[in-house]
């Protein structure tokens, strides 16, 4: 058993080529206030590619001193169930995007799980399957998913 978080980039700027959006003053505020209150401390850290999920996992590298690896199979529409159950042999963080991120999640766990921007998803990974620990949102983000 491995406990991975599944966590959701922070809010990012609107506009622009998508690839090249980069996190708000806001999202990153989200991703401390999150980073802050993990349930476990990550060994490495696993991102898209885009930005605002780099940043995202920057943040949480500066906080954690672990390092950051950008994987392809973490971009839009490209991440999947089997990408994580390949990056689930570590305390790991995968830094992702909706609807993908939320969509492994469920299918893991077999629970309805729709991420808000940074949000986190903790789960216990077992072989093919894995169980829901904790859902962690940024403050006052409980009425406001996007």
């Amino acid at each position: 058993m491995v406990l991975v978080a599944f966590m959701r980039h922070g809010e990012a700027e609107q506009g622009g080529p998508d690839s090249e959006r980069h996190l708000t003053v806001e999202g990153r505020r989200q991703v401390e206030a999150v980073a802050s209150a993990f349930p476990f401390r990550p060994r490495v850290i696993y991102t898209s590619p885009l930005v605002r999920a780099v940043e995202t996992a920057e943040i949480l590298a500066r906080l954690y001193n672990v390092e950051v690896k950008v994987i392809e199979d973490l971009s839009p529409g490209a991440f999947s169930t089997s990408t994580a159950l390949k990056l689930a042999r570590e305390r790991a963080v995968l830094v992702g995007h909706n609807p993908s991120m939320s969509r492994v999640v469920s299918a893991l766990t077999g629970c309805p799980v729709s991420l808000g921007t940074a949000w986190v998803a903790v789960v216990d990974v077992y072989g093919e399957r894995g169980s829901l620990m904790a859902l962690v949102p940024p403050p006052g983000s409980l009425d406001s998913r996007r």
